[in-house]
């Protein structure tokens, strides 16, 4: 299976500059197969008796759209179009694919014109990954329209207003049934709320070379196919594999100290050791008879034992966690540490 990557706005960005610059694919070639790939998915939801509008923007998110509506107007499909911003302002891709439709005979209708209710599917192309700023005027408005005619909606790489890198809403953004997107996901896809706005996703190959992504990309979605937990070796034992601190939950929080020590030992640890209230121990070696149970009393000579500290999952806030967080940081500075503190 060809590995899912997750990149950063500004990676994408270089992977697109390399592919066109360094490789020597052009721009209008990657533009012409990603709209080709949006045609294929709209043609999955709508038949030849339906009506589809293509809403686009000024930049090559909306060259995308363009060129959508031409691949879809050459398939007999029933399409109208919009332009929304001042085309004067426009990417020189998007004008060409505009000048393209109109030596065709298909020119764009005016945005104020448009009752989207009379539509059975909508392609938007407003904005893409690299929006920055919060959106408003007329964009704005077209969005707020879209979402209100509750028809399928199509975005084309992630939908118009969410924010490409934390996924956060930007002003406003269009609520998606399907985006389709190219090379990699982005952050923005994956993390909410933008990702209750993709619908669902499509990943598509439209050119970019696999190596080239790789390059650039710090992210990629884990399969049930990896394997990150390293073999363990025939001759050894648990304490081979880490001894692990864990100081956690008060006397009314003991589920906090259970999940963080269930999460240690699925992650691999040999030997872990669980610091908490006295009235914690029963619940914790019960459910976790492979642990190692310790009262706080026993902080010094643990912290002598361990290779490595976690503290601070459900200890609350007393004078009793000051003085055994500061003694960690004392005496503890050796060692690898998470501190999860009040």
């Amino acid at each position: 299976m060809r590995m899912r990557y997750v990149l950063k706005n500004q990676e994408m960005q270089t992977v697109d500059h390399e592919t066109i610059h360094g490789i020597g694919i052009p721009g209008l070639v990657l533009m012409e197969r990603a709209s080709k790939a949006v045609a294929d998915k709209a043609a999955q939801i709508a038949d030849h008796s339906q009506r589809i509008l293509i809403i686009s923007g000024i930049g090559n998110n909306g060259g995308d759209a363009l060129a959508c509506t031409r691949i879809l107007l050459e398939q007999d499909y029933l399409v109208d179009y919009m332009i929304v911003g001042n085309i004067e302002k426009a990417s020189a891709d998007l004008k060409l694919q505009l000048q393209i439709l109109k030596n065709l005979g298909y020119f764009p209708i005016d945005c104020e014109d448009v009752n989207f209710h009379e539509y059975d599917l909508l392609i938007e192309g407003i904005f893409g990954v690299g929006l920055s700023r919060e959106v408003g005027g007329v964009y704005k408005e077209v969005i707020e329209r879209i979402n209100a005619c509750g028809k399928p909606v199509i975005a084309i790489d992630i939908p118009s207003g969410i924010s490409g890198d934390s996924g956060k809403i930007l002003g406003c953004a269009v609520h998606a049934s399907s985006t389709v997107t190219f090379g990699g996901y982005k952050r923005g896809h994956l993390l909410y709320p933008g990702r209750e706005y993709c619908g669902d996703i499509k990943l598509v190959s439209i050119g970019f070379h696999n190596q080239t992504i790789k390059k650039y990309a710090t992210g990629y979605i884990l399969e049930e196919s990896d394997h990150l937990m390293p073999e363990r070796k025939a001759y050894s034992n648990k304490g081979s594999y880490g001894k692990i601190l864990i100081i956690a939950g008060n006397e009314t929080m003991s589920g906090a100290a259970c999940f963080a020590a269930e999460a240690v030992l699925r992650m691999g640890a040999g030997l872990v050791k669980v610091l908490s209230d006295a009235g914690n121990r029963q619940i914790l070696q019960t459910r976790l008879p492979e642990i190692l149970f310790g009262e706080r009393k026993d902080l010094e000579e643990s912290l002598e034992w361990c290779d490595c500290i976690l503290f601070g999952p459900g200890v609350g806030v007393s004078e009793e966690m000051k003085e055994m967080l500061e003694m960690v940081l004392k005496k503890g500075k050796n060692h690898w540490s998470l501190m999860q503190t009040d």
